[in-house]
């Protein structure tokens, strides 16, 4: 599941950051084209334990690693150079400073074991009998100025405390990615400090970078998200252009966004387009990795809060289209300069089907379904329970069904703030708080959220309505004279379609909090008013799109 959180909730979380500025040299990052290359070339070298030799190894070599490519050299020259302190990191005195310190250092450590060099040549096409491993205490007190497991410096690598391990897969991982990089930087005008970034603390102790395994499971997602995203691109341009030819897409956008004019499928197209190309790329995106520790992950898979891209545990557990589907789904939420796209409902919830177009348009999910589906070919079809409307008329049932769809909606959005204890975000509703439960103190809003709950548990599966031609006052278990409840029956009167849409919603709401929720009528029309008010405060629809166009 993914984080319930928009960019619209202020972020609590703050970073401990400083820049490196490079005079003749440069520190790559994760994810830019050489190290893109290095984590590809090792999972190849390495695969999944043992080391194998590539097919046509020379060939590789100088047609994908020493080409030192276009986009490398043409990234080096464009991109300033940003890293992630640790806490407890070595103060980073300045670029001359340091490179006198490697300089020092060239040409000294140890040559590569025979045995190991012997594979990784056979691997590579390539000779590495100049490259040298460094592993005593200045390797180590580098590597951690410089935030990194280990990094290559022309043919020396680096390498952080313990990091260099060659029995290990992951260690041979390691190496081959740091051997990707002495073949990149032979022949390259300028040298470069290539590094992997190891586990960082940010001033909360949340723990931040990937590790090479968690790199590994990133770097297919991006790629089947990338495939997903231009496949969909390209049948987009096909309906705009002449849409009797793609009707499976005019299904889809009817699916997901509840519309299929030109002018919808054109702001569909414009944002995938803007998440194609900037997917984890963007300079001011942070990307990192977070633990259990990290309370926003308890029930998510990944998460954005500001410029923060959170992948947590519970991503990494996941199948691999689950994960490439997560990354277009946060990927959305990142986008700046339009509309917030924010969570709204998924294929689980049954207001995923009610949602207006603009609603749609402004919901992380409806592009992370469309784009599967049209990338995939496989329908993402409507995933929610299907409520039993017994008597009904199309008048009643179609409102009813919105209803219930809506105060669905209003209660998980109330169980996920009832859930957020950061005082930051507590603080943005503790009027709402004194308002409806009577108080701010853990105590109430654990009240609350218990009944939350309770009412999430039962909505996921169908319930059953009933509606009446007239109801008698009379009857046992009247209640306003709107609808009442018989066992697990909860009987609609006709009065209750005579209210607007958010009232109607209401009276249905607060009845199933009483028999669901295991509260009294009072406390049920204070959770349900407050429910709906975080609502609206956190989830309002905008009344106009901005950078769809």
């Amino acid at each position: 599941m993914k984080s319930m959180l928009s960019r619209k909730l202020e972020p609590e979380r703050r970073k401990a950051s400083g820049s490196f500025i490079s005079s003749g040299l440069t520190i790559s990052q994760p994810g830019d084209a050489a190290e893109r290359e290095a984590y590809a070339v090792a999972e190849q070298v390495v695969g999944s334990g043992r080391t194998t030799t590539l097919p046509n190894s020379g060939t590789f070599v100088s047609s994908a690693v020493q080409r030192k490519c276009a986009e490398c050299e043409r990234e080096e020259k464009e991109q300033s150079v940003h890293r992630k302190e640790t806490t407890t990191a070595a103060p980073v005195t300045g670029s001359f400073a340091l490179k006198s310190q490697l300089e020092a250092a060239r040409g000294q450590g140890s040559a590569l074991p025979d045995q190991t060099r012997h594979q990784m040549e056979s691997a590579f096409g390539a000779d590495f009998g100049g490259v040298r491993l460094h592993t005593d205490s200045q390797a180590v007190m580098l590597s951690r100025q410089l935030n990194a497991h280990a990094f290559t410096y022309g043919q020396d690598i680096f390498f952080n405390s313990g990091k260099y391990d060659s029995r290990s897969t992951d260690g041979q991982k390691l190496l081959a990615h740091e051997l990707t990089h002495v073949v990149q930087q032979s022949g390259s005008v300028q040298r470069q400090i290539q590094r992997q970034t190891q586990v960082k603390v940010t001033v909360d102790n949340v723990p931040g970078a990937c590790s090479l395994d968690q790199h590994h499971k990133i770097e297919p997602a991006v790629r089947q998200a990338t495939t997903w995203l231009q496949g969909t691109l390209r049948r987009l341009d096909n309906f705009i252009s002449t849409p009797a030819r793609e009707p499976g897409v005019q299904a889809a956008l009817e699916r997901h966004f509840h519309s299929s004019t030109p002018e919808t499928a054109g702001r569909v197209r414009r944002i995938l387009n803007r998440i194609n190309s900037e997917i984890l790329t963007r300079p001011d995106l942070q990307v990192e990795c977070h633990t259990a520790t990290d309370t926003s992950c308890s029930s998510a898979g990944a998460y954005v809060t500001g410029n923060l891209l959170a992948f947590c545990p519970n991503y990494f557990e996941g199948s691999a289209g689950w994960q490439a589907s997560t990354l277009i789904h946060e990927m959305a939420h990142t986008l700046t300069g339009v509309t917030d796209i924010t969570d709204r409902a998924y294929r689980n919830d049954r207001y995923y089907a009610q949602e207006s177009p603009i609603e749609a348009l402004t919901n992380a999910a409806a592009y992370e379904y469309f784009c599967v589906e049209i990338g995939s070919g496989t329908v993402q079809a409507s995933m929610a329970p299907r409520d039993e409307l017994n008597d009904c008329s199309d008048r009643q049932a179609i409102p009813a069904r919105r209803s219930i769809a809506m105060f669905e909606r209003w209660n998980r959005n109330a169980q996920v703030l009832t859930d957020d204890q950061r005082p930051g975000m507590l603080s943005q509703w503790q009027d709402l708080q004194t308002r409806h439960l009577g108080g701010t103190t853990a105590a109430h809003i654990r009240r609350a959220k218990a009944a939350y709950d309770r009412i999430y548990n039962r909505m996921k599966s169908a319930l059953t309505f009933e509606c009446e031609r007239h109801c008698d006052e009379n009857v046992s278990g009247y209640y306003r004279y709107f609808l009442f409840i018989t066992s697990d029956t909860l009987h609609l009167c006709p009065l209750l379609f005579s209210l607007n849409e958010d009232d109607r919603t209401l009276e249905m709401y607060k009845l199933v909090l009483i028999r669901y929720g295991d509260v009294s009528e009072a406390v049920a029309a204070e959770l349900a008013s407050m429910a709906h008010s975080l609502t609206n405060r956190f989830w309002a629809v905008p009344a106009s799109l901005t950078g769809f166009d």
